[in-house]
Order: C-alpha cells, then sequence, then structure tokens
C-alpha cells in the first residue's frame, strides 16, 4: 500500500466517514492543538516518515478526524478538553479509535490521563525532540491493531505490574510483594516516570522537568532518587534502580 506523503494544515480538509473500524492503513497523525501552526521539528519529522498531518483546533475535531482518517496516532493537548480525563475518555470511547494516543499537558494531569485512556504522556514542557521521539516509537507498535474482539478501545491502564512492583496509579498507592510503601508525593511522581519510561534511560532534567515539574527544582531529582530507593531497599528491592553513570536512571524490573 503506498503511503501518504502530504502535510495537511487546512482546518476545513472534508472528513471521509467509515462504517467499519480497521487497523490503522494510513499513517496518518492527527495533532489536537491550540496553535494551528505545527513547529518545524515536527513539519521536518512528518516529511521524512512520509506522514500525513492533519491539525485541529478542538479536541472533538481531532478526535473525530483522528476517527475518520483511520490516523496511527492522535497527538492531543489536554487543554483542549480543559485538563478534563474523564471527559477525555468520553471522546475516545465514541470515536472507538483504532491508533494510539499521545497526550501534552502539565505533569500533574499525566496519572489521569493515562488512566482514562492515553498511551502515552508528555510533559508540555518537554522538548520536541521528546515529542518526536514517543510519537515514532507508538507508530513504531501502531502495526499491532489497539482493538479488543468487542470494537471498543482497550480498557484504560490503571495499574503497573513490574515484577514485585505495583503501582496504582488511581489510589496513588506502591505495593512491593504485596506491601504497601509509604511514599511522598514527589517520590510517587518519579517513580511513575521511570516505570513508564523503563525501556530506556532518563536524565536528571527529564525528571525535574517531567516528573517534578509541581515539586521542585534543579536539585530534586537525586534527592527524590536517594529516597525513592531507600524505600524500594527497605521493602526489599535492592537495587530496582539503576544509575549509568554521566547519562542518567532506569527502572530495572
Amino acid at each position: 500500500m503506498l503511503v501518504e506523503s502530504v502535510l495537511v494544515r487546512s482546518m476545513g480538509v472534508e472528513q471521509q466517514r467509515f462504517s467499519q473500524r480497521a487497523a490503522p492503513s494510513v499513517r496518518t497523525v492527527v495533532r489536537g492543538t491550540l496553535a494551528r501552526a505545527l513547529p518545524q521539528e515536527l513539519v521536518t519529522w512528518a516529511g521524512r516518515e512520509s506522514l500525513r498531518v492533519v491539525t485541529r483546533a478542538s479536541a472533538h475535531t481531532a478526535v473525530a478526524a483522528a476517527r475518520d482518517t483511520n490516523a496511527a496516532l492522535l497527538i492531543l493537548d489536554t487543554e483542549l478538553v480543559d485538563h478534563d480525563a474523564g471527559r477525555f475518555e468520553t471522546l475516545l470511547m465514541k470515536a472507538q479509535l483504532t491508533g494510539a494516543v499521545l497526550c501534552l499537558g502539565g505533569t500533574e494531569h499525566r496519572a489521569a490521563f493515562l488512566c482514562h485512556g492515553a498511551d502515552v504522556f508528555v510533559s508540555s514542557r518537554a522538548g520536541l525532540s521528546e515529542l518526536v521521539a514517543q510519537a515514532t516509537r507508538l507508530l513504531d507498535a501502531a502495526k499491532t491493531p489497539l482493538l479488543a474482539d468487542s470494537g471498543l478501545r482497550r480498557p484504560a491502564r490503571t495499574v503497573l505490574e513490574l515484577g514485585p512492583l505495583t503501582i496504582d496509579l488511581i489510589q496513588r498507592r506502591v505495593f512491593v510483594h504485596r506491601e504497601r510503601v509509604a511514599l511522598r508525593p514527589a517520590e510517587f511522581e518519579v517513580l511513575v516516570y521511570l516505570a513508564l519510561n523503563r525501556d530506556r534511560v532518563v536524565s536528571a532534567p527529564e525528571i525535574v522537568r517531567d516528573a517534578l515539574g509541581t515539586f521542585g527544582d534543579g536539585s530534586s531529582a537525586r534527592n527524590q532518587l536517594f529516597e525513592l530507593r531507600r524505600k524500594l531497599r527497605d521493602a526489599g528491592l535492592d537495587a530496582a534502580i539503576a544509575t549509568e553513570r554521566g547519562r542518567g536512571y532506569r527502572l530495572v524490573l
């Protein structure tokens, strides 16, 4: 199948209607954002990857465009739904999207949106390089259909289970070997961030920007990691967080 390579930035693109939804067949990215102009880096990335990018300035039209173009990826600013994760989930379920969903917003909204249907959450303070990297990863994984047999989007992820470690995103509780581990809010945010990015090394500046944006500044990352390691070690996880000198940290469960 030929891959479309036209970049669409018009707000008046005619929408096509499909009676049945299949797995994403056209490499289309829909970006819901208040800013209509696409950053040059995103345009360059799209052209290099032979992607069609459709921009919409409201959550409803963005989700509808993702549905009607059978998009492989929806990138949605949480501001478009007033940071309301419940409203976001309602839009997704009504549209029965088949593609992946990446949300952009404040770190304080990360857990709620991950629990209500987002596949990845990127801080609005993150650089474009991280947005592009996460979008590329989701598109690479989009070869596997995301629809269940019922035709509905798979259930939202509310619990992360990593071996002996369990993270409840809704109740904001952590268990090791089924025993509760008491974490402070900032420590919880760091652990969730490491868990969601466990396939790569994350730097201290990333942790400060994306996990601790509402809790602290420059020195916070190492302080929180020190306390988090101590509490996990006391609970029986001796080497859960690895340090790669000069690069950063990684959860190794």
